[in-house]
């Protein structure tokens, strides 16, 4: 273990390197993955989380590990993190650090993009239309392919987050989404949706069949024989 942490602790330059590159809403975060309740063993001098030392990994650090995503990618990039205690709006990033193919630690990056936000409010108000219309979007889609209304719907959906690192409850809001717009009566749509989604076809006849018994318990609590 002392020996991992001796190889981790020779990436604290890197990470000074990449807060400083991305300026004062940055900071960078280096984990000892073989102690994860206190993993942090550096941490760039401007904390945007508010961590330190001896902290330890995310729910979202520990469910990549789970899933072994480092065993087919040597990252994971531009996903959506949150401050709560701060209310703060990240760009996250991950990068699994290997030796020999054996994954040692993680160099995570966050990116406070809140003043960002702030700034979109800022021309939608300028643009005098009321913020609800603008989350609610429009209803419409002119597409001509069911390809570009699963897109489309991610995209509205997703923000930064790439679809391989959605949480199953974002897929699952996605997928009901797309059965509004009445996309899964096109010939195609289930594998083209499971693609974009990176998910098994399985996987959304699975969310398929849990909307249809959710909308038929629903249906049959609100109309008793």
């Amino acid at each position: 273990m002392a020996a991992n942490r001796k190889r981790l602790l020779a990436y604290v330059p890197m990470a000074r390197f990449i807060a400083e590159m991305n300026g004062p809403d940055a900071e960078a975060v280096l984990h000892d993955i073989s102690q994860p309740s206190r993993s942090i063993i550096y941490i760039t001098p401007k904390s945007i989380t508010g961590r330190c030392v001896g902290g330890p990994l995310t729910d979202y650090a520990m469910e990549l590990l789970q899933q072994g995503v480092y065993l087919e990618s040597d990252h994971v990039v531009n996903y959506v993190g949150r401050a709560h205690h701060r209310d703060l709006v990240l760009r996250s990033s991950t990068f699994f650090i290997k030796e020999e193919s054996q994954l040692i630690g993680l160099l995570c990056v966050n990116i406070d993009l809140t003043r960002q936000f702030q700034a979109l409010d800022l021309l939608q108000d300028a643009l005098l239309i009321p913020r609800e219309d603008t989350n609610k979007r429009t209803s419409e889609v002119f597409s001509l392919t069911a390809d570009e209304l699963i897109l489309q719907t991610i995209r509205s959906y997703s923000r930064f987050m790439e679809p391989a690192q959605m949480p199953v409850e974002l897929r699952r809001a996605i997928v009901a989404k797309l059965v509004t717009l009445g996309v899964f009566s096109i010939k195609g749509a289930v594998s083209q949706a499971a693609a974009h989604l990176h998910v098994s076809e399985q996987t959304i006849y699975r969310y398929l069949a849990e909307l249809e018994k959710k909308e038929r318990n629903h249906h049959e609590r609100n109309h008793p024989d």
